[in-house]
C-alpha cells in the first residue's frame, strides 16, 4: 500500500514526539513518585524512632511511656497510623486502638537496620510502614548506674500509615500530566498538519507544473526559484532529463530522416537499373552485368539493415554473447584480413606494435567486428600513401587497442559527432557503397556490452587515433 508524503511526515514527526512526551510524563511521575516516598519514609522513620525512644525496661519487664506523645493518629480505626509492638513473636506489647482486632505481620527476620515494606491494613486500606528492632532503654532510676548481669530484652516495632493521602496526589498528578499530554499532543497535530501542508504546497506547485508539460513541446523546463532548496536537486534532475529525452528525440527524428535517406539512395539506383534494362532489349552480357550492379546494391542494402539490427540488439540489451578465451593480438591479426589488399593497394605503410598477451574472455566474433570496424575506419580514412599504427598494451587489469593513421581531416569536434549514426568523414563520403556511417555508433555499444571504452583523438592535419580498453578476468 502506497503511503502519502504527508501521512509520513506526519508519522515521522508525531510518532517520535509523542513517544518522547509520554517517556517525559512517565518519568516525572516516578521521580515524583519516589520522592513523595522517601519522605513518606522519613517521616515514617523519624516517628518510630521517637516512639522507640519512649520504650524503658527494668530487670522483670518492658514499660511503655506513650503518655507525653500525641497518639491522636493511631485512635481512630480509619488510621492514619497504625502502631504495634512486640517483646517476642507471641508477646505484643501494644497494639494500637486503629488496628483493631488485627495483628500487623511479624517479621520473618530481626534486623537492627530499618525496613520498609507495603501492608494491608484495616478497612481495605493500603499503607506503608517502617519495622525497627531494638533494645529499650534501662530505667537507671531503679537500677542506679550499673546494669551489669541483667537481662535484655529485645523489642520489634512496627509503625504503618495509610498512603492513601499519597496515592490520591499521585493519581491527581498522572492525571495532570495525561490532560496535559493530551492538549500538547493536540496542539502538536495541528501545528504540524498545518506546517506540513505549507511545506508541501512548493511539491504540488511542482506536481503542476509538470503535469502542464505537453507532450509534444518538451522545450519548457521547471523553474526551481520559488522552490525550497531541498527540491532544486530534484528540479535539475528532471530538466536534465527533459535535456536528455528531447537531444534523445532529436537523434530519433534524424535517425529515421537519415535511414529513409541512406535506404533511398541505393532503392534509387536499384530502380533505375531495372527501369534502364526494362527500356528496351539487351544482350545477355547487358543484363548479366546489370543484374551484377543490383546484386552489389541489394547486399549494400543487406550490410546496412543487418548492421542496424545488431546495434538494436545490443541497445536493447537482447544479445547473446558467446565467450570465449581469445588474445586481442589473434583477433586483430584475423580482423585485419579484410583490409590488408586495401592497405597495399593504398600504398599504405603499417606499424604493428603488438604486446597484449594475456588472455581476454569475450566473444570474439563480436569483439572482431569491433575491431573490424576500427581497421576500416583507419584504412579509408588515411591519406594515400600515409602511415598507419597499430599497437596494444596491457595496463592495470586492462588491454589496450590503439589504432591511428595520418591524414586526418577534421578536429576534435567533428571526431566526437562521428559517434552519431550515419555520420561520414570527407573521403568515406567519397566512397560510395562502402560506409554507411555505423561503424563507430557499433563500436561504441560492442564496447558497452564488454564493459569496456572508446576514446578518440583527432587533429586536423595530423593523427587520427581510436583506442578501445577492455578489462580483463581478474
Amino acid at each position: 500500500m502506497t503511503r502519502s508524503l504527508r501521512t509520513s511526515l506526519l508519522l515521522g514527526t508525531g510518532l517520535p514526539t509523542i513517544l518522547v512526551l509520554a517517556a517525559a510524563g512517565a518519568g516525572i511521575h516516578l521521580l515524583v513518585a519516589k520522592d513523595l516516598r522517601t519522605q513518606f519514609d522519613e517521616i515514617l522513620l523519624s516517628k518510630a524512632r521517637l516512639l522507640a525512644s519512649t520504650v524503658e525496661q527494668d530487670m522483670w519487664t518492658v514499660e511503655l511511656e506513650f503518655d507525653d506523645l500525641e497518639m491522636g493518629e493511631f485512635l481512630s480505626p480509619r488510621g492514619p497510623g497504625f502502631l504495634q509492638l512486640w517483646q517476642s513473636q507471641d508477646s505484643t506489647l501494644y497494639r494500637s486502638p486503629s488496628l483493631g482486632e488485627m495483628d500487623l505481620p511479624f517479621p520473618p527476620t530481626a534486623s537492627e537496620e530499618p525496613r520498609f515494606r507495603y501492608f494491608d491494613l484495616p478497612g481495605g486500606l493500603h499503607g506503608r510502614g517502617v519495622c525497627l528492632v531494638f533494645t529499650p532503654r534501662w530505667d537507671r532510676e531503679s537500677f542506679g548506674r550499673s546494669t551489669i548481669g541483667t537481662r535484655e530484652f529485645r523489642v520489634t516495632l512496627i509503625l504503618a500509615r495509610s498512603t492513601e493521602l499519597m496515592d490520591r496526589m499521585l493519581a491527581r498528578l498522572g492525571l495532570y500530566l495525561t490532560v496535559l499530554l493530551l492538549l500538547a499532543l493536540s496542539i502538536l497535530s495541528a501545528s504540524l498538519v498545518t506546517a506540513i501542508g505549507l511545506s508541501l504546497k512548493p511539491v504540488n506547485r511542482l506536481a503542476a507544473d509538470i503535469e502542464r508539460l505537453g507532450e509534444d513541446d518538451l522545450t519548457v523546463r521547471l523553474e526551481s526559484g520559488r522552490l525550497p532548496a531541498e527540491i532544486h536537486p530534484v528540479v535539475d534532475r528532471m530538466n536534465d532529463f527533459l535535456d536528455r529525452l528531447t537531444r534523445a528525440f532529436a537523434r530519433e527524428k534524424a535517425f529515421s530522416a537519415d535511414v529513409a535517406h541512406e535506404l533511398r539512395t541505393p532503392l534509387a539506383g536499384l530502380q533505375s537499373l531495372l527501369e534502364v534494362s526494362l527500356a528496351r532489349s539487351r544482350s545477355a552480357d547487358e543484363y548479366e552485368a546489370t543484374l551484377k550492379e543490383c546484386l552489389q546494391i541489394s547486399g549494400h542494402l543487406q550490410t546496412l539493415v543487418r548492421t542496424l539490427l545488431s546495434l538494436a540488439r545490443m541497445e536493447a540489451g537482447h544479445i547473446e554473447l558467446d565467450l570465449q578465451t581469445v588474445a586481442l593480438d589473434d583477433v586483430i591479426r584475423s580482423a585485419w584480413r579484410r583490409f590488408q589488399d586495401r592497405a597495399q593497394a593504398r600504398g599504405l605503410s603499417i606499424k604493428w606494435d603488438l604486446a597484449a598477451a594475456r588472455p581476454i574472455s569475450t566473444d570474439p566474433a563480436l569483439l572482431e567486428a569491433a575491431v573490424g570496424n576500427v581497421l576500416d575506419n583507419a584504412v579509408s580514412h588515411v591519406n594515400s600513401g600515409g602511415a598507419l599504427r597499430i599497437c596494444t598494451r596491457e595496463e592495470a587489469g586492462t588491454v589496450i587497442l590503439r589504432v591511428s593513421n595520418t591524414g586526418c581531416a577534421i578536429d576534435q569536434t567533428e571526431a566526437e559527432e562521428l559517434r552519431d549514426r550515419f555520420r561520414r568523414g570527407d573521403r568515406a563520403r567519397s566512397e560510395t557503397g562502402m560506409h554507411h556511417g555505423l561503424g563507430l555508433s557499433v563500436i561504441r555499444e560492442v564496447m558497452r556490452v564488454f564493459g569496456g571504452e572508446v576514446r578518440i583523438r583527432a587533429e586536423r592535419g595530423g593523427r587520427y587515433e581510436i583506442t578501445l580498453t577492455l578489462p580483463t578476468p581478474s
